[in-house]
């Protein structure tokens, strides 16, 4: 799909998927972004197929110079897939922003062409999972068994994640089991699925799940209802607290507003940052840091979370 306007500013986002609320987020504020700057933006869904995700980025490139973009937003599906692209944009001297990852050869590009625009709009991923660990903490003060939903093994913000919060949590009474997950609903149904199985006769009390985005904290609640319902009543698997992540306002907000969630961590969109920067540099602003960070919270706040935990789960 793509949003023409008059000017002839070209951008181009590709997406790891559509359909997953973070990434629909990014995508309708990028939307915003380009109505407000007056860009033309060409959307791109790679299906959570790296290979296809590299195929679209070429296909861009290869365009001719009348429709080429003069920048690529890009939300990897695999982060050390796009360093031959990203190269490949930068010595055509089309601006490369990485959106919600961190990119570690942007700044070994950008020492090979200062003067492109190479950076990436990311979280803190360290402090998402010293939230979940925080967030642990109050909802089993006394430690217990713990399914840990995580992202694929090859995504440098799952792993960022994984290790802070197994850091932030280390040599407390946690049993901590890990499980991966493509950041769907499903996959998070099949790894609580997987974890109930795996644990056998479960404390209620002395339990929680941990995922990595909001989407596979909703599956894993599905899981827990349906385990719950097979199970009988007075088993109490229902009480299992699950914490997410993303927050955003029409989804993971939402679930804890209605106790499908216990607790999620609140990411803040990267696009309007990213779109707002590329712009600047247009207007002849010098290139941005290759590293632009910004911090995340606890929905809810740590403190409310403490101070009424029945309320909560």
């Amino acid at each position: 799909m793509t949003t023409r306007l008059s000017l002839q500013t070209r951008d181009a986002l590709f997406l790891p998927s559509v359909g997953n609320a973070y990434t629909d987020l990014v995508r309708d504020d990028c939307r915003a972004a380009a109505l407000r700057h007056r860009f033309i933006l060409s959307e791109s869904d790679a299906e959570n197929d790296t290979n296809r995700q590299v195929q679209q980025i070429q296909d861009a490139l290869r365009a001719p110079l009348t429709t080429r973009p003069r920048a690529l937003l890009v939300s990897p599906v695999e982060e050390a897939t796009l360093r031959n692209v990203a190269r490949e944009a930068a010595r055509l001297g089309i601006a490369w922003v990485s959106l919600q990852r961190e990119c570690p050869f942007l700044a070994e590009l950008r020492r090979e062409f200062p003067r492109v625009a190479l950076f990436s709009v990311h979280p803190d991923q360290g402090q998402v999972g010293r939230i979940h660990a925080e967030q642990l903490r109050i909802v089993l003060p006394k430690g217990g068994e713990v399914g840990y939903i995580r992202g694929p093994l090859m995504m440098t913000s799952a792993n960022q994640r994984a290790a802070s919060f197994r850091s932030a949590i280390g040599g407390e009474p946690f049993h901590i089991t890990s499980m991966s997950g493509d950041w769907s609903v499903e996959a998070g149904r099949q790894a609580a699925k997987d974890w109930l199985a795996l644990a056998g006769r479960l404390k209620p009390d002395a339990c929680a799940i941990v995922a990595q985005n909001d989407s596979m904290a909703q599956g894993a609640r599905m899981a827990i209802t349906e385990a719950e319902q097979g199970a009988g009543a007075g088993h109490g698997l229902s009480k299992i607290p699950i914490l997410g992540c993303d927050g955003t306002p029409n989804f993971g907000h939402r679930l804890v507003a209605a106790r499908t969630l216990t607790a999620t961590v609140i990411i803040p969109c990267p696009a309007r940052r990213a779109m707002d920067t590329f712009a600047a540099v247009l207007a002849g602003a010098n290139p941005p840091a290759t590293d632009m960070c910004f911090t995340v919270s606890s929905f809810p706040d740590l403190s409310v979370l403490t101070s009424a935990p029945s309320k909560w789960f």
